[in-house]
């Protein structure tokens, strides 16, 4: 991971462990079924064990292939390539859900994108649509994750700008797309959720809480995203 993105996030994997703490969550609305918003057919809940702790993660659908669906979720939740991940969609009308199985077939920790094959889905998935146009302050977003283990919840807020700290822009290295901020609060477990505009389609990903300023959260830019996508799928 970065030097500048771990300077400015708070991670939003949720750990589950008999020595965890208490976490406290405001401001969200846990939207049931969804029937309104496409993006609830597009999510998963994920978990990864690792280091005898199993965390709680998010992702979302961006292509199926044959029987296979592929998922896009944060760096830091699939630690490396081939992990073994427990996928969650979302429940039906009846509170029946599949569960997949699947692994982690990229992972880059400087960008903090992880992309996930899950196996025999059957396209249950609906793949997710990326946004052509640039995100812009004021817009209003909004993601769908499993913060602190309540999936799914649906959360919205506004477009921010690029980095309250202003360090990008100063740095001629660092790119101004390749992260995004919102006044969206996350919590443990929204890690890797699409953070997607009123159209429903996605502008970021989100990795993580900024430590200056309590409720917004910090993103991975949507060209970010499609810079990792293109690369891995070209090969």
């Amino acid at each position: 991971m970065s030097i500048l993105l771990s300077l400015i996030l708070v991670s939003c994997t949720h750990y589950h462990s008999h020595n965890s703490g208490t976490t406290t969550v405001n401001q969200y609305n846990n939207s049931g079924i969804g029937r309104d918003d496409p993006i609830y057919k597009s999510v998963a809940q994920i978990f990864v064990k690792h280091n005898n702790k199993r965390a709680t993660g998010t992702a979302f659908v961006i292509q199926n292939i044959n029987n296979n669906s592929y998922l896009v979720t944060a760096g830091h939740v699939c630690v490396r390539r081939g992990v073994q991940i427990v996928i969650h969609p979302v429940p039906d009308i009846h509170n029946f859900r599949e569960v997949y199985m699947g692994k982690s077939v990229y992972v880059n920790t400087e960008d903090d994108v992880c992309i996930i094959r899950a196996y025999d889905t059957k396209r249950q998935f609906l793949p997710v649509k990326f946004t052509k146009n640039q995100p812009r302050v004021g817009d209003k977003v909004s993601t769908v994750g499993a913060a602190v283990g309540l999936f799914p919840t649906k959360t919205q807020g506004f477009v921010i700008g690029h980095d309250l700290l202003a360090a990008v822009g100063k740095d001629k290295k660092l790119d101004r797309k390749k992260y995004l901020l919102s006044s969206i609060p996350a919590a443990g477990g929204n890690s890797g959720g699409p953070i997607y505009n009123s159209n429903f389609k996605i502008v970021a990903m989100l990795v993580g809480n900024h430590k200056e300023f309590e409720h917004s959260s910090v993103s991975i830019h949507v060209e970010t995203l499609k810079k990792h996508l293109k690369k891995y799928f070209k090969r």
